[in-house]
This record gives C-alpha cells, sequence and structure tokens, in this order.
C-alpha cells in the first residue's frame, strides 16, 4: 500500500451573488510561492522569504457549473506558502449597488485566524490541503468571508492488478 499526496493546496469558493451581491469574475494570489520541492514537500525559496520568491499569480477566470451560485469547487490551486509570507487571496468582479448600477471590485482575503484575546495571525497554506472561502457579505469597499480548512482527504481506493506475464518488464 502506498498513499498517494499532492503539492498543491485546492481553493473552493462559495458565493451566492444574488445574496452577496457580488459576482466573482476572476480569482488570484497574492505573495504566492513561485514553486515547491518534493521529498519533502516544501516551498521553495529563501526564509524569510525574498522578493523573488514571492509573485502575485495570473488573474484565473472564475467558471465552473456553480459559479457565483454556490460552491465551485476548484476555483484555484497554489503550491505551499509559509505564514510568514503573507498569502493572501484576491478576488476580482462586480459589486451591484442597485439595481441599476454596478461597480468594478477587488477585495483581499488574507489568511488569518483571529483569536479570542484579539489578536490574529496568519494561517500556513499547506499541500493536501483544501481551503473553503464563504462569502458571508459583500459591500462596494468590503467583503466578510469565512475560511474552512480541511484535509484533502479522498477515501477511495484504488484497485489494481497487473497483468505482466513472467520474464516481462
Amino acid at each position: 500500500n502506498f498513499k498517494l499526496t499532492r503539492l498543491a493546496a485546492r481553493f473552493d469558493v462559495v458565493n451566492k451573488a444574488d445574496e452577496s451581491r457580488f459576482t466573482i469574475e476572476s480569482i488570484s494570489m497574492l505573495n504566492a510561492r513561485r514553486a515547491a520541492g518534493y521529498f519533502p514537500i516544501v516551498a521553495c525559496g529563501t526564509y524569510p522569504a525574498a522578493a523573488a520568491d514571492l509573485m502575485t499569480t495570473a488573474d484565473k477566470p472564475f467558471t465552473g457549473d456553480n459559479a457565483n451560485i454556490g460552491t465551485q469547487t476548484g476555483a484555484f490551486y497554489c503550491y505551499p506558502s509559509l505564514q510568514e509570507d503573507g498569502g493572501a487571496l484576491l478576488l476580482k468582479g462586480r459589486y451591484k449597488v442597485n439595481e441599476t448600477e454596478t461597480k468594478e471590485v477587488s477585495y483581499r482575503i488574507p489568511f488569518t485566524q483571529q483569536a479570542a484575546d484579539g489578536n490574529q495571525t496568519f494561517l500556513e497554506i499547506a499541500n493536501n490541503h483544501r481551503y473553503t472561502i464563504a462569502i458571508t457579505q459583500a459591500d462596494a469597499y468590503h467583503l466578510d468571508a469565512n475560511i474552512l480548512v480541511a484535509d484533502w482527504a479522498d477515501d477511495e481506493s484504488i484497485e489494481y492488478t497487473p497483468d505482466n506475464k513472467p520474464g516481462e518488464i
């Protein structure tokens, strides 16, 4: 038996544009690591990160069967990133001001956790994890969202019976 581990982190986005009034058009990441290495899986670059180790990824169109109407799985993927990198998702789109007017907006979603004492800490973006960004409320200048982190586990197995004959490689 062996276990497959993904190098990337997956981001799912929950947004109902008719409720939040925000229609997501693209998604990208600020302060993303440029690469990761295997054996062991680590974010590549210096620690702490030099400017050349971090980048803003290109805007990825926010599309899919459930884009802006529910949960869009696999909306974005990235390499692992350390908490010191200060990574954040950047959601761009249109905010519906009223029935006749929309405004172009972009929202930065930092990976932070608010403690009971008011302090906040940055979360590390780990490989083989799913990050669900649930948009709860938007206005023309601010976006509220919850972040849920879980192992990216598929509780399935692959059955394989080799059919090679003796003497074959």
